[in-house]
C-alpha cells in the first residue's frame, strides 16, 4: 500500500468527526440544530451531559421515540438569540430568548457542562 493511503486510513476517521463547538453558545445551538435531523436517541445523545444521557438511556427501549420527540418538541425554537453566556468553571449558564412554533415570546436558561473539552447540555427551561 502507498504510505500516503496509509496515512489516510489513519487520518479519515477524525476528519469525519464533527467539529466540537468551540463555545457554550455554539455547542447550544449546534444541539438545536441535531434535534431538527434526529431520528432516534442516538442522534442527540452526543450533545448531551454524561447524566442528562444516562437518564434517558435507562428508560425502556420502547420509550426511547417518544423521549426523541420531547426533546424535538422542547427545542422547536425560531429566532433563538443567546443574550448572556456566564462561565464559571465547567459549567456555564446561557440566557436566551426565542420565538416559539406557536408564535409566543419565550426567555430561556440553559445550562451546559463540559466533558473533556466538549460543552453539552445539562438542562434548559424555557418559559413566556
Amino acid at each position: 500500500m502507498p504510505r500516503h493511503s496509509a496515512i489516510l486510513l489513519l487520518v479519515a476517521p477524525l476528519l469525519a468527526q464533527p467539529a466540537v463547538p468551540a463555545t457554550p453558545s455554539a455547542a447550544y445551538l449546534a444541539y438545536l440544530a441535531a434535534t431538527r435531523d434526529a431520528k432516534v436517541l442516538a442522534d442527540l445523545l452526543p450533545h448531551l451531559s454524561k447524566a442528562y444521557r444516562a437518564m434517558l438511556q435507562s428508560r425502556p427501549k420502547e420509550d426511547h421515540p417518544v423521549w426523541v420527540g420531547r426533546l424535538k418538541e422542547d427545542a422547536d425554537l425560531k429566532d433563538v438569540k443567546i443574550e448572556s453566556e456566564t462561565v464559571s468553571g465547567r459549567s456555564c449558564v446561557l440566557r436566551a430568548t426565542a420565538t416559539s412554533a406557536a408564535g409566543n415570546r419565550l426567555r430561556g436558561k440553559i445550562v451546559l457542562v463540559k466533558e473533556g473539552s466538549a460543552w453539552l447540555l445539562s438542562e434548559s427551561f424555557w418559559a413566556t
